[in-house]
């Protein structure tokens, strides 16, 4: 695998331990991405081309598995399937016979989840495709457009036996006509049917008034915030997707702001719908862009207002049947909050269009579900893209811990 010199000369002065050995490549960047009940994904850097290989077994076993992909590669990615429930496995990565080294967030060793109850059915989400910007980047190099990281997050996502996608704002960078006919085109290559939730940059304030009409009218909506039911062997589900787009102070000023609100209407409406799930005993999961953390500094945060926040938190606490709240992304960011109020947790999830550059699959139970996030399979713009998080916020902020990407939970 060739690589332009701008990038070559990139990764020698960011990707420090790459430095070039006679001895075999030198493996960085080792860690767990991804972790269910039945597979694991890893990824790593080297810094000359070599095979990607997994070795692993399990806590009771001495007998050993590998995997090997033996395509030359520098980005490595591999995906353990078939794993068994429940099962402590070890393991280590190898390139062209180097192994990798364990440390902190690949500390070679793992333990698969514990399944909670039957399953039923998969879904996928991703938030922040942000098409019509420059997309992943860093100083002086383009890494790949906001276009072509959603059509790789769609494409990874046709991989897994999902019932529908869920994107949870942020779908286009500032809601003008060709963006938005751009995003749809691209989500309909999509193989299931997908449910879209406005953000800031998706419905403009181009005039002093609020106007959603070609946001709506784009994505066939009646309205931008809507519910849809879906039974399975006798389990009833309810979606609810909100808009929390609307910000009164931005859009009297003609302004563009992050901070989200729900106006008294769509309280009123979501009352009525946890009140009917509650009757007819669905399970609720929330689907909203703005994060339910309050926006207290009312900075820039992608937050909802304290007022807001209090609102939802004290009426989503009220309804046992609700299992998850779940947000765009806060600082493109992994995240799991739990409060006190609420009986489940509110989760946040990393964007498409920068680092970590992902999307979440969340497989169903009779008793509960298991949240994974994947890296898009594109590894050579999303382990660059690292280097922006060294000049914001940091990768540990934004990526979050194994378990705020990767959890399990059970209904109590």
């Amino acid at each position: 695998m060739k690589l332009p010199l701008s990038i070559f000369l990139v990764s020698l002065l960011f990707f420090s331990p790459m430095i070039i050995s006679a001895q075999g490549p030198v493996i960085s960047y080792e860690e767990i991405v991804t972790l269910t009940d039945t597979e694991i994904v890893i990824t790593w850097v080297t810094n000359r081309p070599g095979d990607t290989t997994i070795t692993y077994w399990r806590d009771d076993e001495t007998q050993r598995k590998s995997v090997t992909l033996e395509e030359n590669v520098i980005y490595h990615y591999c995906r353990l399937t078939e794993l068994e429930p429940g099962t402590t496995y070890h393991y280590y990565t190898s390139s062209e016979g180097v192994r990798g080294k364990p440390c902190p967030r690949s500390p070679g060793t793992f333990a698969t989840f514990e399944p909670p109850g039957e399953y039923l059915f998969s879904f996928a989400t991703m938030n922040d495709l942000q098409i019509g910007t420059s997309g992943a980047f860093i100083p002086g190099m383009y890494l790949r457009s906001s276009a072509q990281s959603a059509e790789w997050a769609c494409n990874d996502i046709d991989e897994h036996p999902v019932s529908f996608t869920i994107i949870k704002g942020d779908i286009t960078g500032n809601g003008k006509k060709e963006q938005l006919m751009s995003a749809k085109h691209i989500l309909d290559r999509l193989w299931c049917p997908y449910y879209v939730i406005p953000s800031h940059l998706d419905i403009a304030p181009v005039t002093i008034a609020r106007d959603d009409s070609l946001y709506k009218e784009v994505f066939d909506l009646n309205e931008t915030y809507y519910s849809f039911d879906r039974e399975v062997n006798g389990a009833k589900f309810r979606f609810i997707c909100l808009d929390s787009s609307y910000n009164p102070l931005s859009f009297d000023l003609g302004l563009i702001s992050e901070g989200g609100h729900v106006p008294k209407e769509e309280i009123d409406w979501l009352k009525e719908r946890l009140d009917e799930s509650a009757r007819e005993e669905r399970t609720v999961f929330i689907f909203i862009r703005a994060s339910l953390q309050p926006n207290i500094g009312e900075g820039m945060t992608g937050s909802l207002s304290l007022a807001d926040s209090s609102q939802l938190v004290g009426l989503l606490g009220k309804h046992k049947n609700v299992w998850g709240a779940f947000c765009g992304s806060n600082y493109h960011r992994n995240h799991v909050y739990q409060s006190s109020f609420l009986a489940f947790p509110w989760v946040q999830t990393a964007s498409v269009v920068d680092y970590p550059r992902g999307y979440n699959i969340y497989k169903v139970y009779t008793e509960g579900y298991i949240q994974a996030f994947y890296k898009i399979n594109d590894l050579q713009a999303t382990e660059l893209s690292r280097i922006q998080t060294f000049m914001g916020f940091g990768d540990p902020f934004v990526y979050g811990s194994l378990s705020d990407r990767n959890f399990v939970w059970m209904a109590k």
